[in-house]
């Protein structure tokens, strides 16, 4: 049994469970892309870097972001990919796999694919990987990050 995210309090039954390991891991992965990294004063690791630059210049043919100040940054903002999968280095696939398996050991063999999907203007995240200890159960989820 884990807590249910968003976190709710019930006046009957105190704290909101979620009993369902793949609804509680779904409901993790959320809140981890959803939050900037640096947002959380417990933890400045915990979230997702991309989000954090959201609103940044991006080029779509190179699939790079910019900076909106040039004076005081770089011409490349953050030399990361957004288009690409988390086996490559330089991509923020490669980031999230590394947050999602330092904060949630329940999802196993983590997979990450980022994909840009322009006309539509959003991004979308697919993590796979395995559930559970004695019968290992495949895993997948999708979310979309709507973008410039």
């Amino acid at each position: 049994m884990y807590t249910a995210i968003p976190f709710t309090i019930q006046k009957s039954e105190g704290i909101r469970k979620e009993t369902d390991t793949k609804e509680s891991i779904r409901s993790f992965l959320e809140l981890l892309v959803s939050s900037p990294q640096g947002s959380c004063v417990a933890d400045p690791e915990f979230g997702f870097i991309f989000k954090n630059f959201r609103f940044e210049n991006f080029n779509e043919d190179k699939g790079v972001l910019y900076s909106s100040n040039p004076e005081k940054e770089p011409s490349m903002y953050y030399k990361h990919k957004v288009h690409g999968r988390s086996v490559n280095v330089n991509t923020f696939a490669f980031d999230l796999k590394k947050s999602i398996e330092h904060y949630e050991p329940r999802l196993r063999q983590v997979k990450v694919n980022m994909e840009y999907r322009m006309h539509e203007k959003t991004v979308v995240l697919t993590v796979s990987g395995v559930v559970g200890e004695k019968i290992p159960e495949k895993f997948e989820h999708k979310i979309k990050i709507h973008v410039w």
